[in-house]
């Protein structure tokens, strides 16, 4: 499975995460990401129906010749109510959500619920499905997959990022 991050999205404090867009910077980081995934083969694109991931995976689409899907099930852990928080108050909340799975504590979704959701979207869509999301989802399903730590994963992506499981 082939997981991306989206690529650098347009910050505007003003509106919710879920609706940014990528920047100009954004978009042109697609094309080295594309040669990357194509060292892979891939055969679908898959993304989340969020703004940054759709315009991330129709770049990617383009350039690799492949059919573009999209699931609402790949979209970002729900937090729209969260609003908008400086580097070190994000990753409280994001610490918090993956030490306690099970309950609401950043946002109106669960880890718990969130992966359950993502993994509905990604079981059965075979090795060569290029899936494009987000950073927190990507890190709860790669964590269940190879036993690491989420936050580790979560810390670690980049804008865009490209995660083999």
């Amino acid at each position: 499975m082939l997981l991306v991050r989206h690529s650098v999205p347009e910050v505007d404090p003003s509106i919710p995460a879920a609706d940014w867009r990528l920047t100009a910077e954004g978009r042109s980081r697609c094309a080295a990401l594309a040669e990357r995934l194509a060292a892979h083969e891939p055969d679908v694109v898959v993304s989340s129906p969020e703004p940054k991931a759709r315009e991330t995976a129709e770049l990617l689409a383009a350039r690799l010749g492949l059919e573009l899907r999209e699931a609402a099930e790949l979209r970002e852990q729900e937090r729209r109510t969260v609003g908008w928080l400086e580097r070190a108050e994000l990753e409280a909340g994001i610490r918090r959500l993956f030490a306690e799975p099970d309950q609401v504590v950043f946002g109106e979704e669960s880890a718990t619920d969130a992966l359950a959701r993502f993994s509905r979207a990604v079981d059965g869509l075979g090795d060569g499905a290029v899936v494009v999301s987000h950073g927190t989802v990507i890190s709860l399903y790669a964590a269940g997959c190879t036993g690491s730590d989420a936050f580790e994963i979560w810390s670690g992506l980049e804008l865009p990022d490209l995660l083999v499981v």
